[in-house]
């Protein structure tokens, strides 16, 4: 999967939405494991935005006669209170699983869902703007759907960032009621400053305008 993804030509696209830009990611299965550092499935090391590995199960643990792949229902236990990603969904709800390796997180603060096969592991993962889940919710019926439709509503949830700028006699000012401005710095230099910081929009207002 890394070496897909690596020789895709996406990797640097995806790393600026999503390390710079901070947009919501969410990976599948697979894609849960590529946020890792690495994988007992192969030498190539993973994305390591999570601080984690990934493991396989070990069959003499799993009390089923077809032990790997864990394929099929099973039950999570949602472990973050208020995690936006299971908003509305009820605990222990049942997903789709198909998977021989697990997620094994080093920081306990990134753990929001857990499931048992065998032992307790890690079957969903956040850090900041960054998800994964080891289930299939495009195959788990109404509880992914309901996830799913969660995640595409996080952004919404994100404050709008939205600098208004003054200027008077251009220059950037700082005023109360609009008397008495006091200079602060150069107006186009605060552009591009704001503009480094990704802001969502940006207000720029002549008080000489304003005032007239």
């Amino acid at each position: 999967a890394m070496n897909k993804f690596n020789n895709s030509g996406l990797r640097s696209a995806v790393e600026k939405m999503v390390l710079i830009e901070k947009k919501p990611l969410l990976g599948i299965c697979v894609g849960m494991q590529i946020l890792a550092e690495s994988s007992d499935e192969g030498k190539e090391k993973g994305l390591g935005w999570i601080n984690a590995n990934v493991k396989i199960f070990e069959e003499e643990t799993i009390n089923y006669e077809t032990k790997l792949p864990h394929m099929g229902w099973n039950t999570v236990n949602i472990t973050l209170k208020n995690e936006p990603l299971f908003y509305e969904l009820e605990q222990r709800s049942r997903f789709y699983f198909l998977h021989s390796y697990f997620f094994q997180c080093k920081v306990n603060d990134n753990i929001i869902a857990t499931t048992e096969y065998g032992l307790k592991y890690v079957s969903a993962v956040r850090l900041d703007n960054i998800y994964g889940v080891q289930f299939h919710p495009e195959k788990s019926h109404k509880s992914g759907v309901k996830l799913l439709t969660n995640f595409s509503r996080l952004q919404m949830l994100n404050p709008r960032i939205i600098p208004n700028l003054l200027i008077h006699k251009k220059g950037l000012v700082i005023t109360v009621n609009l008397a008495n401005p006091k200079y602060v710095g150069d107006h186009i230099n605060a552009v591009k400053i704001f503009n480094e910081k990704l802001v969502d929009e940006l207000i720029v207002t002549d008080i000489d305008a304003s005032v007239h």
